[in-house]
């Protein structure tokens, strides 16, 4: 097919969408005066640029010129210069005047590829550039018109933080969006090939084209370079393998095991905080050809933060990680080791002086006494020598004191330059010199009084210091990336050359006021205005109309403080208080937050033995009038409880997930009717995704309440229900300069507020209340300590400088508690730590008097939080890689001991330390586990996320039977969880390890089990040929193990494969088969599918039946199947029999109660998020709505139901619903759009072996093109197949057709085939569009 835009490669929705916009776009400016901005939308490497240029061609403005901008390049220093041009002596180089980009671009077109990245102030003035189509150079006086057609680009979704509102609005007058290449279907497969001719072409390389599994390949992987990386692969197996045919394993696509979860599905964190640990960097790096993109997809992490590793870790292409010794926090009883070296992490700043020329030393006679006054200005800015010459030193600063680091450093760069400048004598030459800062996180040893730089760590750095002042004119400070952010606010910087891959800056002027973050509060101060609303809306939740604030801003604005005080405020009324808390390592477990609302509403403590739980629960649902019948289980298994639940067993896991959301939400209701209740959850931006369902479903029953709900969350974070009139949203600002400052003296107790600090408060806190507190901490102290001297530019440094300060039991105490959580109880930390209840009592006493933690609960098990996560998060930061992974072993064995009787209720805590600690074999146990719980509760993507986790702990392990087990049953259940989140092109992997690790095995049961899956995996994925060979493989593995729940499946796999090939007899019988097995065997029902078994064979073999004209069968097991599913109350099989009902309907030409059918299913589809009925559902209702004359309803049912397919990689039947859109297309008078789809229809069903489905596009096609042949070609094959309601609408369609061409008698004869075959079919009429 020759598409009108060649450039534009492939037939998926989404690109067919794309082209047409773009034709619409180009005819509709044909003759326009002015044209209009165009935004270009999409992830990077999706072709935004190739797109701009093929606007530009195919534009009005093709002749005039076209320049491309990159927004992110320019330094933000020369961005308006560039941009808009400057006059002569505009700033001090420029000597000539010089038209800006703008300009250039005069009556063509110009790109602002990344707009999103402009400085704000710089967006203000292209806003006005594009309203008054005028430029004014920088240093002019003038305005000059130009003329452009703007193009503009961005990686990412716009917001307040990339653009201004109104520049937005500017841009987007039209929007195209370019699909990531994961969401293109077969298109990767197109433009693989197209890539790969093109580079053999290039190359002058001899034709290469791809093998069957090289396809299968591309469509599995995720791209998440998208095609640039697909273009780069192809480039690489032109140029490396020698052979004609491209395989799989010429790609070099990432492994399974190490690939990264899609964008949107939930991760656990990696085991080191910092980010990837050294031997995970390591192994990506070199599975990537140490390419930093692929490396930082495939971690899920920025390239940055992998290039920061790279650098801080001294990783090479040739290199081992570097082991770091670190200590582990002893218990305080332990004896000191005085002897024993201890390791750190911290940020010090080095500074390089290079005396006279670089190809010339000088006169170390000269020089003496200047590097001798050098010393003096080091030491006097609290550096410290590290190395000395006569040709200069490098000094370290950072040590003691720890704070300001950065600024010091430059402080004394500029001090040295003006000693040398003063020191030269006047009869002598100047001598010159060139200065370089950089900086870092390095290891320090700390033995006895001596404190030094690790050697490795220090070696790197001196060759990077070398490298600045080589490169240095006389007498300038060159300064690198790593300390430009400590220094941009305080002094001015210039660009200047990199060195290698190292940015560099030019210090180029005098110190200024800075600002920055930082600060923690004492005294609350200001929040008045949101204080009283809070106040009112309790007001009016005490009437029953219910209210929701949502309370959003940074970390440290205080958000939980304000929440805080709220609660002070209604001490005293009656009002009850609820809190749940989402935590930073809780996204992966289920019910997190709303399992501390339940045991906050029931009064369930920690000290309650197994025995209490049930009777508190039961005590409290009598007194709010609620039956425990039907909600008591649900309750007692939310709490892991299993005595008592044993009415839940036959329900599945989506059952029992509705079921829980609504006991939840009455219990709730009930006791606000009461008491008003005040129920709060935190860090909202944390949440786990079954928590933030079940919130957003308690959001809709909230105004009929007396419930007040708060939650906070951090920006960047939108609920979806926020719109909503009964919600009020808070953004919370900073504070005003006289509330910076009441902070400030609650900190410091005193009346007022010394000058100096008030500057510096006032212009690094900017309002933020926490940033404030801790900048005002760190001088109270020692009152005597100069401002400057003492505050940090980091909240990084600040906080850490606070924990240095405390004594070293407080200091071990606090890390262990960062260990554990954010949240943590005093037994806990106590069994963890190896402290004397005594011991532990004082020192958190001493950590609440310092405020770095509070208490948040009394009673025989006190419950302790950090004040702010920051603190919670540098205090973890803090201890090295070792120490950490050795805490988190000791975590888990405190956790086993203290909660033995209730280790379920604690799995999600246990696989999170168990992994963080590199406890491998318990890793793998609790990651399984806890994978399995959260698939139970139908939290499939923290299902997801644990079974992965959970597959590298079993590698991790070695070879041992246990965990190859393991990691078995952990792939087939993956598959089950990313099955019902539609993630096909992922499930294949796992399979195929799966299989071959149960073939190692010798495990036939557990071989049979994956044959199972990997037929379901084919059938999707439309290999029905390998699906057939699997499902025949794994039954004669099951009948031998005489494992009858697993037989069950596998016939059904075989008859959904019989059926996809048109083989529909075997495909009936098979299923019958299936059928008869499961006569009286209730106990099979849910054996590894997502629907109930009899539920599925019966749909299958209506689809079987009704397609060969067998309806009253047909219709007889379609009403069996609806019947089960009901009494079942099993909405995933609910969603296939209303489908299946559907159907028969529509083979039969019986339109409305087709429709009523398929409009039941969608409905249960959206209530139940099936994601992978979705599809199928909804294009089969589009189809019946054009049959029944409703083209205009059912046409984009069609085509979100293809695309939602093709996204999703539903590809097994995937024919059949392009040629229904096809007709839909072909009724709406769209014909160039319906030859399209019929012909992708017959070629994708010949491709997948759909014979049937093929006979169906192959009659569209032949309706669409008038073709006699092509009907006769359906007819034939249709008789073939025995697909008798096919037929006799392809002899109605060839007799229309021939009685419009004036062959009577042949049309009679088609005519009256067709009547005697809906007459045979009891047909009692037929569709108009028939």
């Amino acid at each position: 097919m020759v598409h009108p835009l060649p450039e534009l490669i492939g037939d998926s929705p989404a690109i067919a969408a794309l082209r047409e916009q773009i034709e619409r776009l180009v005819s509709g400016m044909a003759g326009a005066h002015r044209l209009p901005p165009v935004l270009l939308r999409g992830e990077t490497g999706t072709g935004k640029g190739l797109l701009a240029r093929l606007l530009h061609r195919l534009g009005p403005r093709a002749h005039g010129p076209f320049v491309d901008v990159n927004c992110a390049a320019i330094p933000d220093t020369l961005l308006e210069a560039e941009m808009f041009g400057f006059e002569r002596g505009a700033f001090t180089d420029a000597r000539q005047a010089k038209p800006g980009l703008f300009q250039t671009a005069h009556r063509g077109t110009i790109f602002l590829d990344e707009v999103g990245l402009l400085p704000e102030g710089l967006q203000g003035k292209l806003l006005k550039v594009i309203e008054e189509q005028s430029v004014r150079r920088l240093g002019g006086t003038r305005s000059e018109p130009v003329d452009v057609w703007i193009l503009a680009a961005t990686s990412g979704t716009r917001t307040a933080a990339t653009l201004r509102e109104d520049l937005y609005h500017r841009l987007a007058v039209v929007t195209l969006w370019q699909p990531p290449l994961r969401e293109r279907g077969e298109d990767v497969v197109l433009l693989a090939e197209r890539f790969l001719a093109r580079a053999c072409a290039d190359y002058g390389l001899p034709a290469k084209r791809l093998a069957p599994d090289t396809r299968h390949a591309l469509l599995a992987h995720a791209w998440p370079g998208n095609v640039r990386e697909l273009m780069n692969v192809m480039e690489r197996v032109a140029l490396l393998s020698s052979a004609t045919t491209a395989t799989a394993g010429t790609l070099g696509l990432p492994s399974p095991v190490s690939e990264t979860p899609r964008v949107g599905s939930r991760s656990l964190p990696a085991p080191d905080g910092e980010g990837p640990t050294a031997e995970r960097l390591l192994q990506a790096l070199r599975e990537t050809g140490w390419n930093v993109s692929r490396a930082a997809a495939r971690l899920a992490t920025t390239r940055s933060t992998v290039r920061y590793r790279i650098r801080k870790l001294g990783l090479r292409p040739d290199a081992s990680p570097p082991p770091v010794p670190a200590e582990v926090p002893r218990a305080p009883g332990d004896a000191p080791e005085t002897a024993r070296p201890r390791w750190e992490t911290r940020h010090i700043t080095l500074l390089r002086v290079l005396l006279g020329a670089i190809d010339s030393p000088t006169d170390p006679i000269e020089t003496t006494p200047i590097v001798h006054a050098l010393v003096g200005k080091v030491e006097s800015f609290g550096g410290r020598v590290e190395d000395v010459s006569a040709r200069g030193l490098v000094a370290a600063f950072g040590f003691e004191p720890a704070e300001d680091a950065p600024w010091r450093a430059a402080q004394a760069a500029m001090a040295i330059r003006k000693v040398v400048e003063r020191s030269t004598d006047v009869a002598s030459a100047p001598v010159p010199v060139r200065i370089g800062i950089h900086g870092g996180r390095f290891r320090i040893i700390r033995l006895a009084a001596t404190t030094a730089i690790d050697l490795d760590d220090k070696t790197e750095a001196w060759d990077l210091l070398d490298g600045l002042v080589s490169q240095t004119e006389p007498n300038a400070i060159r300064i690198s990336q790593a300390v430009a952010p400590f220094l941009e606010r305080r002094f001015e910087l210039a660009a200047a050359p990199d060195i290698g891959e190292v940015r560099t800056y030019r210090l180029a002027g005098q110190d200024r006021p800075g600002f920055t973050l930082g600060g923690r509060i004492t005294r609350y101060v200001g929040r008045r205005s949101e204080r009283e609303m809070l106040q009112a809306r309790l007001t009016q939740a005490r009437t029953g109309r219910g209210q929701v604030v949502a309370i959003a801003g940074e970390a440290g604005i205080g958000k939980s403080r304000l929440l805080f005080e709220f609660r002070q405020q209604v001490v005293g009324e009656a009002v009850t208080c609820l809190e749940g808390r989402c935590l930073s390592y809780g996204s992966g477990v289920a019910y997190l937050p709303v399992l501390d609302l339940l045991r906050g509403v029931c009064g369930i403590t920690e000290a309650d033995s197994l025995a209490v739980i049930p009777e508190k629960v039961r005590a409290h649902l009598a007194a709010l009038r609620i039956d425990p019948a039907g909600v008591l289980p649900l309750l007692l298994n939310l709490l892991s409880l299993r005595e008592g639940t044993e009415s839940l067993a036959g329900l599945t896991p989506d059952a029992i997930k509705v079921r829980t959301f609504e006991a939840l939400r009455e219990l709730l209701v009930r006791a606000s009717e009461s008491r008003p209740s005040v129920v709060i959850v935190e860090d909202l931006h944390w949440i786990d995704g079954i928590s933030e369902e079940f919130i957003a479903s308690l959001v809709e029953g909230v105004p009929a309440s007396a419930i007040l709900l708060l939650v906070t969350y951090r920006s960047g974070y939108r609920p979806r229900w926020i719109n909503k009139s009964y919600v009020s949203q808070v953004a919370l600002l900073p504070l005003s300069p006289d509330e910076s400052l009441q902070v400030v003296s609650g900190v410091l107790q005193r009346g007022t507020v010394p000058e100096a600090l008030a500057r510096l408060v006032l212009a690094k806190a900017d309002g933020n209340p926490f940033f404030i507190e801790e900048l005002a901490r760190a001088v109270a102290p020692d009152a005597e300590l100069t401002a400057s001297a003492v505050v940090p530019d980091t909240v990084q440094g600040l906080l850490m400088s606070r924990i240095d300060r405390l004594a070293t039991q407080d200091r071990r105490v606090l890390q262990t508690a960062a260990a554990i959580g954010k949240y943590f109880p005093s037994t806990l930390l106590g069994t963890t730590g190896g402290l004397s209840a005594p011991d532990l009592d004082a020192t958190l006493a001493r950590l609440q008097e310092a405020e770095f933690v509070f208490a948040t609960s009394t009673g025989p098990e006190p419950r302790y939080a950090f004040k702010h996560p920051l603190t919670h998060e540098v205090a973890y930061a803090s201890l090295q890689p070792d120490a950490r992974r050795a805490l988190h072993a000791r975590i888990v064995d405190a956790v086993e001991r203290q909660y033995a009787e209730r280790l379920e209720e604690h799995v999600e805590a246990l696989a999170h330390h168990a992994l963080r600690g590199e406890a491998w074999e318990k890793a793998a146990r609790y990651l399984h586990r806890a994978g399995d719980r959260a698939f139970r509760r139908s939290a499939n993507q923290d299902a997801v996320a644990y079974l992965e986790q959970a597959m590298g702990a079993c590698e991790r392990v070695g070879e041992r039977r246990e965990f190859a087990e393991t990691a078995v049953d952990v792939r087939v259940l993956l598959q089950l969880a990313l099955f019902t989140l539609g993630e096909h092109a992922r499930i294949g992997r796992a399979l195929l390890e799966a299989e071959t690790l149960a073939e190692a095995l010798g495990d036939r049961a557990r071989q049979a089990r994956v044959a199972n899956c990997l037929a379901t995996h084919y059938y999707v994925m439309g290999d029905h040929a390998e699906g057939l060979r699997a499902a025949r493989r794994g039954l004669a593995l099951a009948e031998t193990l005489e494992d009858r729940g697993t037989r069950i499946g596998l016939l059904i796999r075989l008859g959904l494969a019989h059926h996809a090939r048109a083989e529909f007899s075997e495909g009936a019988a098979t299923l019958r088969r299936s059928l008869d097995l499961l006569v009286g065997e209730p106990g099979y029902e849910y054996h590894v599918l997502s629907a109930i078994p009899s539920v599925h064979a019966r749909t299958w073999l209506v689809w079987c039946l009704a397609d060969v004209g067998e309806f009253d069968e047909a219709t007889a097991r379609a009403r069996e199947a609806r019947e089960t599913a009901e009494a079942r109350g099993h909405p995933y099989s609910q969603v296939m029999a209303a489908w299946g009902f559907g159907y028969c309907h529509l083979a039969r030409g019986r339109i409305a109660p087709a429709i009523s059918a398929f409009e039941e299913s969608l409905a249960l589809c959206r209530t139940s998020s099936n994601i992978h009925w979705t599809p199928r559902v909804a294009a089969s209702l589009g189809y019946a709505y054009a049959l029944a004359g409703r083209v205009d309803e059912g046409l984009p049912l069609l085509e979100r139901g293809t695309s939602e397919a093709d996204r999703i990689g539903l590809r097994a039947c995937s024919p059949l619903l392009i040629a229904w859109l096809g007709e839909a297309y072909r009724a709406a008078g769209r014909g160039r759009h319906a030859a399209e789809a019929a012909r992708r229809a017959v070629d994708r069903a010949r491709r997948q072996g759909e014979r049937g489905h093929e006979a169906y596009a192959l009659r569209l096609l032949a309706e669409i093109e008038q073709s006699e042949e092509q009907y006769r070609e359906a007819i034939e094959l249709a008789e073939t197949l025995g697909m008798r309601p096919l037929l006799g609408r392809c002899h109605l369609g060839l007799s229309r057709l021939l009685e419009g061409r004036g062959h009577d008698s042949q049309a009679e004869q088609h005519a009256g085939s067709a009547r005697r075959l809906f007459a045979d079919l009891a047909f009692q009429s037929w569709p108009a569009g028939w």
